[in-house]
């Protein structure tokens, strides 16, 4: 019997691993797509641009888990996948 995270439907085929979804139910790529994006947008208060660590902090992630997502090694699975 499979449970009811056990397996997701995607595109008309089921798969055994679902992505990785926080707590909030934002999946840690999108956290990590939105750092790097936003980081590099200026704040109109200051003129400067709003940077990782910021960014990281408003999102609810860690610097070094976004550095080890940044830097990672995209596997056959992923590059499948999109």
């Amino acid at each position: 019997a499979q449970g009811p995270v056990s397996a997701c439907l995607y595109g008309g085929r089921r798969i055994k691993k679902t992505p990785r979804i926080r707590k909030d139910g934002c999946p840690a790529k999108e956290k990590y797509l939105t750092v790097q994006a936003l980081s590099k947008k200026v704040n109109p208060d200051t003129n400067q641009v709003y940077g990782i660590s910021v960014m990281c902090q408003y999102v609810g992630v860690s610097r070094a888990a976004y550095y080890k997502w940044l830097h990672r090694k995209v596997n056959a699975h992923e590059l499948e996948n999109e």
